[in-house]
């Protein structure tokens, strides 16, 4: 299973990285003994109906984006979910349970159903074990990149189908790559590459780096690419931890914290009652939910028995309803996060590997973003030469149409540009999941109704803080927001002509740029550190997020509402890397917009 000879230049390099490197050599052949590190095998049947279960949740679901570039990832409960695993996993506990024993002051024995007795000088009690198993289905041309399983006790993988070896020099096609010693001059860097065969369980300690490479087209493959899947089953034992009895547990649980658990449990039947609607219906719901907000709470508040920061602005008085329903809204979802056994998933809503530009060419692309939009300004200059001619001739069209003319089509230009420039400068930028993700076909309700009263609730605290900061000279009631949904004319087809561009173009484009095209590249550029297994994701990339939104902020030109919308724009940002789908953050963005024409139109 071991491959002898030395990956090609350029494929060491693009995994792992820059250095002289060479094969390592086994202790002794026949196992995989290294000098390094020791990976266990075993050999176990492969079960009956597992990679039809895998093809099937591959064909059914959405993939999850970890480490795999291409090919599915399923979610981590296949060792609950699947019955035809269940052979697979009690495989897997027994092989643990036969690997070296742990620490001596943590005594464990384990069983096939996860559970670990631990014994101290006071009592003998169960400890469950967090053990996280799934799918990874790869085609032509899909891998892994280097990464590692930090924060488990074991990893493991299992080969359940597999392609024919192909001949030289693609013999390294979907090899797991074992990275055992970076290069220190003047000793080289070691690596293995264990080819994968079916019926082969590999077990090896969390903090080996390792990646899958890719897999050659089916087409070169011995045997007429009979069986070009690449599946696999991998699986993560997780840290055993003390944990008192289950009785002693309740007594000294905390009344808070029996509230916030049933509350998490209410959250879960919610969540699984509602899951899997068609987008037709969630759109629905959401906007039974946007028509409550937009009408109720954003119109009731709830006073203050007394003014909390003295003031002549007739501030903090009282506090909105829909503010309350924005913490509430945090409030729930600190309880879920908070109430997760296992870690919060730590993948990104972009591939990272896909969306890299060199900063020569992400200059590049700025600049000419910057002269598509300075060309907008151009155009309208144009249109209206022509606006007034036609009014010259006769034409009827009165001021307020003109300027709603002209700011749909200067917005109309600054859209196309943009995206023209995109996509020729960037190859993948329309790629699936490549620089962003955007689902319709998703569970994307409940975020869009948080997310939308966490971002009133923070653009009033946002906006009251900018009453204080900002001059009131500046503030200015005639602005061109103000025009365009009070029109001088009052008439309903100039008032829908100059909402087309803030409330349906608008949140798509400025999603895209900001949240699609900014975000990943400079948090790909300003935040290079490591990240452990299970760190949350949108943590440490949080200043990197403040960035794109000053500039989100800034692009508005208006200064009196610069931090608020900085606030907004970050908001958007954290809503849209914890619900990986940019749909999510459009539609929040659209329904931001909105809801400022219907107050114009309805006088809320």
């Amino acid at each position: 299973m071991i491959e002898r000879s030395p990956l090609p230049p350029d494929v060491a390099e693009a995994f792992l990285g820059e250095g002289c490197w060479e094969p390592a050599t086994l202790r002794e052949e026949g196992g995989f003994d290294f000098e390094e590190v020791t990976v266990y095998a075993s050999s176990v049947r492969v079960p009956e109906g597992l990679a039809e279960a895998a093809i099937l949740a591959a064909a059914s679901g959405p993939s999850l984006d970890r480490s795999n570039v291409g090919g599915f990832h399923s979610d981590d409960d296949v060792f609950e979910t699947c019955e035809a695993a269940r052979p697979l996993r009690d495989a897997a506990f027994k092989a643990v349970a036969e690997l070296p024993p742990e620490p001596p002051e943590l005594a464990t024995v384990e069983d096939s159903t996860g559970a670990t007795i631990v014994r101290d000088d006071r009592f003998l009690f169960l400890v469950p074990r967090r053990v996280e198993a799934w799918f990874n289905v790869s085609k032509c041309g899909h891998y892994n990149c280097l990464h590692d399983h930090r924060g488990a006790r074991w990893c493991g993988v299992y080969f359940v189908q597999c392609p024919d070896p192909p001949p030289p020099p693609l013999q390294h096609s979907g090899g797991l790559l074992l990275l055992l010693r970076h290069p220190n001059p003047p000793e080289r860097g070691r690596y293995a590459v264990i080819h994968p065969v079916p019926g082969t369980m590999l077990l090896f300690p969390p903090s080996l780096r390792h990646a899958v490479l890719p897999v050659a087209p089916a087409a070169v493959h011995e045997g007429g690419g009979k069986n070009a899947l690449r599946i696999s089953v991998s699986f993560n034992f997780g840290c055993a931890a003390y944990r008192s009895p289950p009785s002693m547990r309740r007594q000294q649980e905390v009344p808070w914290r029996r509230v916030a658990r049933r509350v998490d449990n209410a959250q879960r039947k919610v969540l699984e009652r509602t899951k899997g609607l068609h987008p037709a219906s969630q759109l629905g719901i959401v906007g039974a939910a946007y028509a409550c907000h937009t009408c109720l709470l954003s119109r009731g508040c709830l006073p203050y028995p007394v003014q909390l920061i003295p003031n002549d602005r007739g501030l903090f008085q009282s506090i909105g309803y829909d503010s309350l329903a924005g913490m509430l809204v945090i409030a729930l979802r600190w309880i879920r996060v908070a109430s997760r056994e296992k870690n919060p998933r730590s993948d990104l809503p972009w591939k990272p590997a896909k969306a890299t530009i060199d900063a020569r060419r992400f200059v590049g692309v700025v600049l000419a973003l910057f002269g598509a939009f300075s060309f907008s300004a151009t155009a309208c200059v144009a249109l209206d030469g022509h606006l007034y001619r036609a009014a010259y001739d006769g034409a009827t069209i009165s001021l307020a149409m003109h300027r709603a003319l002209l700011i749909l089509f200067g917005h109309l230009v600054w859209v196309a540009g943009g995206l023209t420039i995109l996509t020729l400068a960037l190859d993948n930028f329309w790629a699936k999941n490549a620089w962003f993700r955007f689902r319709w076909r998703d569970d994307w309700m409940w975020w869009v109704i948080g997310g939308y009263a966490c971002s009133s609730w923070a653009f009033n605290c946002a906006d009251a803080l900018n009453q204080f900061i900002v001059p009131d000279c500046l503030f200015d009631d005639d602005t061109l927001v103000t025009q365009m949904i009070n029109p001088e004319d009052n008439d309903i087809f100039t008032f829908a002509t100059g909402a087309v561009a803030p409330c349906l173009s608008a949140p798509f484009w400025e999603e895209t740029l900001y949240r699609g095209f900014l975000l990943p590249r400079l948090i790909s550029r300003l935040d290079r550190r490591p990240r452990l297994c299970g760190e949350c994701a949108s943590t440490p990339q949080f200043a990197s997020c403040m960035h794109p939104q000053l500039l989100f902020a800034a692009h508005h030109f208006s200064l009196t509402a610069g931090f608020p919308l900085a606030v907004l724009g970050l908001i958007w940002a954290l809503v849209y890397i914890q619900s990986r789908n940019l749909l999510v953050t459009v539609l929040i963005h659209a329904m931001w917009n909105t809801r400022i024409f219907l107050g114009a139109l309805l006088g809320l």
